[in-house]
């Protein structure tokens, strides 16, 4: 990360205004690295991190500031915050994720990128209520765009947002378990953690909804095996 925040030093906002497009050869190695970077996410890499400090590298050395480097950006942003505690840099970093969105249309890619930015990394200074708005919107596009598997992340967070708003239990349940039944048709991964969001909305409630039963469909008997055995164990670290 030294190596990145030493060569990110001279970056200037004006620089992505300058340079709007690279050779067909350096967007399709960017577009390497957003496949390399999604698979490491999925799979919870601890390589995660060092991906897009390259990426982000590769970026500035290059001066390209397609959409596909914001990733690198929001990701950087957010590295800023976990790593080094830097709410300030981090907060910059995503601003100039955000501005090289704004240089190209719509797409998955800007649906997980607004994620990343409003739900990680903009969430420690802006209101619950505005980065609520903003991930609803992120969520919104993506429906509208088609991106329906990477819309499911900034609905996801909407819930968690919700719940730290202290919104009325019963309502959220039934806005979660909603939410619930369209991730387990676009996004397995996401309506995992979600369910683990919904347990804890059923301890404060004192209720049991059953949430395992949306993936009655979706997962294999040996899964089920395992979430049936973590619910009545209460080992909700098995999912």
């Amino acid at each position: 990360m030294a190596a990145t925040t030493r060569l990110a030093s001279g970056f200037r906002v004006e620089q992505i205004r300058k340079v709007q497009s690279r050779g067909r050869h350096v967007r399709n190695v960017f577009q390497l690295f957003i496949r390399t970077i999604v698979a490491t996410f999925s799979l919870s890499s601890p390589y995660l991190p060092c991906l897009s400090f390259v990426m982000m590298q590769y970026s500035l050395q290059n001066e390209f500031y397609g959409i596909e480097t914001s990733v690198a950006f929001a990701n950087f942003a957010y590295f800023n915050i976990v790593m080094k505690q830097d709410y300030i840099g981090g907060q910059h970093w995503a601003t100039v994720a955000l501005e090289i969105l704004n240089q190209a249309p719509p797409s998955s890619i800007t649906v997980r990128v607004n994620w990343i930015i409003h739900g990680l990394v903009m969430v420690w200074s802006v209101p619950l209520k505005e980065t609520k708005r903003k991930l609803f919107d992120a969520y919104q596009l993506g429906m509208k765009i088609g991106a329906f598997s990477a819309s499911m992340y900034p609905l996801c967070f909407c819930s968690r947002i919700a719940l730290l708003e202290g919104e009325n239990l019963t309502l959220l349940s039934q806005s979660v378990t909603l939410d619930l039944k369209m991730m387990a048709k676009y996004n397995l991964p996401c309506a995992k953690l979600v369910v683990l969001d919904m347990l804890m909305i059923d301890e404060l409630r004192g209720v049991d909804s059953k949430p395992f039963y949306i993936f009655k469909d979706s997962i294999g008997n040996d899964d089920k095996d395992i979430m049936n055995n973590a619910q009545m164990n209460h080992d909700y670290y098995l999912l």
